[in-house]
């Protein structure tokens, strides 16, 4: 069984670093990923010797272009020291988004410096990965620049989010057995996107626009993974709200999106958390009472949920620390966790949890490392782990999970 959780989104650094593009998985990073069942004993496309079973963190570095990852210590939540999987066949020279594909032991990246988006196999023992744009199966998507991607929870359909001059969302198929890319419908809009989250029934796919403080909402066809407008789509945020990474959160009926602001009439040092509940038929926004919850002096940069989807953690970019909620799961309103905000250095960055829900690891871009925290799964409290910080790629980016059973 493979699973994944990425964040989609790198380099909108608003506050501390510079304003550039990524998973997350989402990336996506967190908030996004998928899941999918595959043989720990055989590569997807291949037939060769498939990774062995852990639980893996791929980073990806603002300085190069190689797909690296670190081995999670299931029991103690260490992470190993980063080790190169592999790097792309051409001269790109850093910060991939990167995506695992949850059906057929793949993973997807990015290159922002050629605008390419590259399919690549992963083999054992450990994690190695061979470009299959360097086999001649599949030519690497020319795709322009690019904000974050996002995989489908079926593992059928990547969507990428483009800026720039063309602000637009690409579908693209993905081959569950030899991994092959296929480019699908365009989704063409006048808004600003940087991030995308999709709903853990795959019915929805929401999109921030960064500029005029509005969420798109979009339906996704099930067999073409095509995107169509919901109704009433876009939801204009209230006056001075502003999305910049979104999570999802709530269980069976009661679904709730959250983004985090980087500007709010409500809050004048800027940040908080905007809630919302999600119509399960429709995918129509309605605005949580009391929402954006507010941090303190804080400022939320990325956030992500659980696996369970009951809390909620915000990395805060004006003081290097963790803030963690407790979600409502009839209202989505968030509430603080006991300990809350938690230390994590002088500069935090994109933050995730791994798949068994035990761990969350945020990046410090500042000085290269990643804190590892243990989630208390009862109150959400979090305790630094034995280790932590732990050595990362330089100036860590992206993080995206990917477990193996």
């Amino acid at each position: 069984m493979i699973q994944s959780r990425s964040t989609p989104f790198k380099g909108f650094s608003f506050v501390v670093f510079y304003v550039a593009a990524t998973f997350s998985l989402l990336l996506v990073s967190c908030g996004g990923g998928s899941s999918g069942s595959i043989s720990s004993g055989g590569g997807g496309g291949g037939g060769t010797t498939g990774p062995a079973s852990s639980e893996y963190l791929w980073e990806t570095s603002m300085t190069s272009g190689n797909l690296t990852y670190a081995t999670i210590n299931t029991t103690t939540g260490a992470l190993g020291s980063p080790t190169v999987a592999g790097s792309p066949a051409g001269s790109d020279s850093g910060d991939p988004s990167v995506a695992v594909s949850s059906a057929g032991n793949f993973v997807y990246a990015f290159y922002m410096t050629s605008s390419e988006l590259e399919a690549f196999e992963v083999t054992g023992p450990g994690l190695q990965v061979s470009s299959l744009a360097s086999t001649g199966v599949q030519p690497a998507l020319q795709i322009p620049y690019e904000e974050s991607m996002v995989i489908h929870p079926s593992g059928k359909f990547l969507y990428v989010v483009v800026s720039d001059s063309q602000k637009q969302i690409q579908e693209v198929s993905l081959n569950s057995t030899t991994g092959v890319m296929t480019p699908g419908s365009v989704v063409s809009e006048t808004a600003n996107f940087a991030v995308a989250v999709v709903d853990p029934s795959g019915q929805f796919l929401f999109a921030g626009d960064v500029a005029a403080g509005k969420i798109f909402v979009y339906q996704i066809n099930q067999t073409t993974g095509a995107l169509s407008a919901a109704a009433n789509s876009p939801f204009t945020l209230p006056s001075g709200e502003q999305p910049s990474f979104m999570a999802v959160g709530g269980s069976g009926t009661s679904l709730f999106l959250y983004a985090s602001l980087y500007t709010s009439v409500n809050n004048t040092n800027g940040g908080g958390i905007a809630a919302f509940s999600v119509n399960t038929t429709t995918g129509a926004l309605t605005v949580v009472a009391g929402s954006p919850f507010l941090a303190g002096n804080n400022a939320p940069q990325y956030i992500c949920t659980n696996p369970s989807r009951s809390f909620l953690y915000s990395s805060n970019a004006k003081d290097g620390t963790i803030n963690g909620y407790s979600i409502n799961p009839a209202s989505g309103a968030l509430s603080s966790v006991p300990g809350s905000p938690f230390a994590a250095g002088s500069v935090t960055g994109v933050i995730i949890v791994d798949p068994s829900g035990q761990f969350l690891y945020v990046s410090n871009p500042a000085n290269s490392t990643i804190y590892g925290f243990e989630m208390n799964a009862t109150t959400g409290s979090l305790t630094a782990l034995s280790g932590s910080p732990f050595p990362s790629v330089a100036q860590p980016e992206g993080l995206t999970m990917m477990a193996i059973q």
